[in-house]
């Protein structure tokens, strides 16, 4: 109280319990319940899903199942799902009339409530009848039909009127007519059938395969096959895009195998002809009356080459055109035997026949 250090009589031991306290002590202990035994006896049940805690008039108790139902009061139907309720015993009264979309027929009489449910006698469904009864196993009994088969007969007989009761068992009378000839026998499998020259019915030669053939035409056959094209060799060979040179021919005379790059088919004079090495002129100076002279003078018609001396610039076209030229330049001649007789002349210009 004097501001001076002094023992308090708590121990460190409890101080220590102040430890990760966030606020006044003495709230916090004001915000707690008091001890309770009602409390306590709850807090020490058992936890377990289904528990329900009841009094048994002496403290708390947890219960489940038929013992807390039996606490609240509560039969078997508790125990059902509320879309799966079966009730067994006991009655129903002082209700409205249950509706039929809930699953009553909207009535508290029999003749109102089949007419709502649509099952009025003699109107919607058929009252109760004997002969209905005695139909519903699938079989009626022979009593109940005027003229019945009231027996088994054997494998292939026919029930037949006798003309004055009931009518009996009998083997049956046999196919006529077109069917006459199939009443026993069997067909040949897989045929297509026909009507024979005696009306009867037979099979044909025609097989179901071969009559599936048809599967798709659409116009009459024999016309169509008319109107095609018939085989040809030639035309098959032709098919493929080449005709074969067997198939090509110029009078007896044709080409007859294929030959290398560069060869050209010769005649032999005597025959169609063989490929041989082409031997023509591939330039000009490759002529015999042809000459091209240091790609500066072209003669055409003659080959002055025998004359010429570094003579240049010259065009000549024609026979014995500049033929006789030596050293003479830039010379023009155009036309049979023009400037024959220039052999030294300069930039002359000749056109025409012995011109010059």
């Amino acid at each position: 109280a004097e501001g001076k250090i002094a023992v308090s009589n708590v121990s460190s031991t409890e101080l220590g319990h102040l430890t990760n306290i966030n606020s006044n002590v003495q709230d916090q202990l004001d915000l707690k319940q008091d001890k309770n035994q009602a409390l306590s006896e709850i807090a020490n049940l058992n936890h377990s899903d289904g528990n329900l805690i009841v009094s048994d008039g002496a403290s708390w108790v947890a219960e489940s199942g038929a013992d807390v139902r039996s606490s609240l009061g509560l039969g078997s139907i508790a125990t059902q799902n509320s879309d799966d309720i079966n009730i067994t015993g006991g009655t129903i009264s002082n209700i409205d009339d249950l509706a039929i979309a809930d699953g009553g027929t909207g009535a508290s009489d029999i003749t109102t409530a089949r007419s709502n449910l649509g099952l009025e006698i003699g109107v919607d469904v058929q009252g109760f009848d004997s002969d209905l009864l005695d139909l519903a196993d699938g079989e009626l009994s022979a009593s109940k039909v005027q003229y019945a088969i009231t027996t088994e007969g054997t494998s292939g007989q026919v029930w037949t009127s006798d003309g004055s009761g009931a009518g009996i068992w009998s083997a049956g009378a046999p196919l006529t007519g077109a069917g006459s000839t199939i009443d026993t026998e069997d067909l040949e499998a897989s045929r297509a059938l026909v009507s024979n020259a005696s009306g009867k019915v037979d099979t044909s030669i025609v097989t179901s395969t071969e009559l599936s053939y048809l599967n798709g035409v659409t116009s009459n056959v024999q016309t169509q096959i008319s109107n095609k094209q018939d085989l040809d060799d030639d035309l098959t060979d032709l098919a493929d895009g080449l005709l074969s040179s067997s198939k090509v021919e110029n009078n007896e005379y044709f080409i007859t195998s294929a030959g290398i790059n560069g060869q050209v088919w010769t005649s032999d004079g005597n025959g169609a002809g063989t490929w041989e090495a082409n031997t023509a002129a591939t330039n000009i100076n490759g002529l015999s009356d042809a000459l091209l002279e240091d790609d500066e003078s072209m003669y055409i018609g003659n080959n002055p080459s025998s004359t010429t001396d570094n003579a240049n610039y010259n065009t000549a076209v024609g026979t014995t055109a500049l033929d006789a030229i030596t050293t003479g330049d830039s010379n023009t001649a155009l036309g049979y035997n023009t400037l024959t007789d220039n052999s030294e002349g300069n930039r002359n210009t000749a056109i025409g026949s012995n011109a010059l």
